[in-house]
């Protein structure tokens, strides 16, 4: 996973082939929104909405820079279902990010 998560590892360094990088590009734009959502949707079932804000965290690091693959819609979808884990969060005695008040 040395280039991340869904990147194509070619097997001879320097190779470039244009038309399955662009396919691996729209696999990406395609999965890992979709992938994010599911896990989000299992984790508020599960009552796990501490977990949500590690999801986003990950989505939103420069290292991998997985949000480069969010439509702004689902951006916005990404934020809203975080907000509302953190009003949970909230309403359980933690803080905003999951971590017991004080």
């Amino acid at each position: 996973m040395d280039g991340g998560w869904m990147v194509d590892q070619r097997e001879t360094p320097g190779t470039v082939d244009n038309a399955r990088s662009r396919q691996m590009a729209a696999l990406r734009k395609l999965c890992i929104p979709q992938l994010t959502f599911l896990l989000m949707k299992a984790l508020e079932e599960s009552g796990l909405a501490a977990e949500f804000t590690e999801v986003v965290d990950v989505i939103a690091s420069e290292k991998q820079a997985l949000y480069e693959e969010f439509g702004d819609e689902e951006l916005r979808t990404l934020l809203q279902k975080s907000r509302a884990a953190s009003i949970i969060l909230l309403d359980q005695g933690f803080d905003a990010l999951g971590f017991p008040l004080q």
